[in-house]
């Protein structure tokens, strides 16, 4: 009994092991940067494009999540090429990036804290001003104490995986329905004239929540220097496809659960109900995957943050490694300036919007039209770079400056509408 526990508990440990080895290996810095992207912004904005507008915009979350995906794969080529913001720092136009980067990331910082007191406060049924302070606190402690970002941040996207709960709902709706296939079809591939006051602001918000520029520079500083290419992509590629379909699964469960019915997404509770069929795990899934998928996207905006600044006062003799960057203290008092701002922020929200749950979508509507505003910017230094990179070509290079150019557009047609 002894001997057959002795060789056959190894063979089995290896069977499992090559078994899972694809799936842990492909968990890499690729995978985790385009799950960070997935966060309470694309929930709330998607759950209310679809719950207001049915099938009829999904074009704008289709093109929004293709262009991602695009400067995304085009941020791996530059990484590879020119590991982290070195190249960016000895451009003149470095403090433009900076700035615009920064604008964006503390307006998805927020949207993000906001997005998860709300969402727990609504089950503690305190007000939620007192615990965003909490929550801003404790990502704070967690991003200062963090030894291993990679090791984090896995964890984390782990959890994120939950929010794969709209794919599986989506395909067993489609299943049964299968005539609403066509519907979807003609009404998304279909771009009919819309006269809503707010249709300009909320395709913004859409490309806004989207965008995710913080996840294109985190990248490019998390990649190691000896990552193959064409592992990267696979990484990479992986990620992007899961967190477009859950785009995708978003609209398309709240344009079949709330537009039916008339309910336009407001609160922490409709973005619960577009999970409805899970039934009594709707709720735990959802805040569980959400509240992930946010400290997961704060966590990689605190470390750009910190990785902006420091590139800013590297003196000549530093070191650019992220496990260095994190261990200075840079890190500390970006982080701390990135949370004071946060606060700063969420407190002008208050004022303008009230502390009521139902303000939830609200508010993350129009932080991600701010974040558009300036989400351009790091497209232009990536396609910049990648005219320097060995795997330069015209046609790609001209792709990448039509998205660009479409993001410039989206935000004139949208403030102009």
């Amino acid at each position: 009994m002894r001997r057959q526990r002795r060789y056959t508990l190894p063979v089995l440990t290896q069977l499992s092991l090559w078994r899972l080895k694809p799936l842990l290996f492909l968990i890499g810095p690729g995978f985790i940067s385009a799950c960070s992207g997935l966060e309470i912004t694309n929930i709330g904005v998607f759950t209310y494009i679809g719950s207001a507008y049915g099938y009829r915009l999904f074009w704008s979350i289709l093109i929004s999540a293709a262009m991602l995906a695009f400067l995304q794969q085009l941020a791996s080529i530059v990484a590879v090429e020119s590991p982290g913001l070195s190249w960016a720092r000895r451009s003149r136009y470095y403090l433009l990036l900076a700035s615009g980067l920064m604008l964006a990331n503390i307006a998805t910082l927020t949207a993000n804290i906001v997005g998860i007191s709300i969402i727990l406060s609504s089950l503690l049924h305190v007000n939620w001003v007192y615990v965003a302070v909490l929550v801003s606190t404790i990502v704070y402690s967690m991003s200062i104490s963090a030894k291993s970002y990679s090791e984090v941040n896995k964890l984390l996207t782990t959890l994120t995986l939950l929010l794969g709960s709209y794919i599986a709902l989506s395909i067993i709706y489609l299943y049964e329905n299968p005539h609403i296939i066509s519907d979807i079809v003609a009404q998304t591939f279909t771009i009919t004239p819309l006269h809503e006051n707010s249709i300009g602001l909320d395709v913004v918000a859409v490309f806004g929540a989207a965008a995710a520029p913080y996840a294109l520079i985190l990248e490019m500083i998390t990649l190691p220097r000896d990552k193959d290419l064409r592992e990267e992509f696979a990484s990479i590629g992986l990620g992007l496809v899961f967190t477009s379909l859950i785009s995708i699964s978003i609209g398309l469960l709240a344009a079949v659960t709330l537009y039916p019915k008339g309910i336009v997404a407001k609160g922490p509770e409709d973005l619960v109900r577009v999970l409805g069929m899970l039934g009594v795990f709707a709720k735990p899934l959802f805040i569980i995957g959400a509240t992930a998928s946010s400290i997961l996207a704060i966590m990689a905006i605190l470390l750009v943050n910190t990785y902006v600044l420091y590139e800013y006062r590297r003196g000549e003799n530093w070191s650019s490694n992220i496990e260095v960057v994190l261990r200075s203290p840079i890190h500390r008092e970006a982080s701390l300036m990135s949370v004071l701002t946060s606060i700063a922020g969420l407190l002008v929200l208050v004022i303008v919007f009230g502390s009521s749950y139902d303000r939830l979508v609200d508010i993350i509507r129009y932080l991600s039209v701010i974040i558009n505003l300036t989400a351009w910017i790091p497209g232009v230094f990536i396609v910049y770079m990648y005219r320097r990179t060995r795997y330069y070509s015209k046609i790609t290079a001209i792709v990448a400056y039509v998205i660009v150019g479409v993001l410039i557009m989206v935000n004139l047609l949208g403030i102009l509408w």
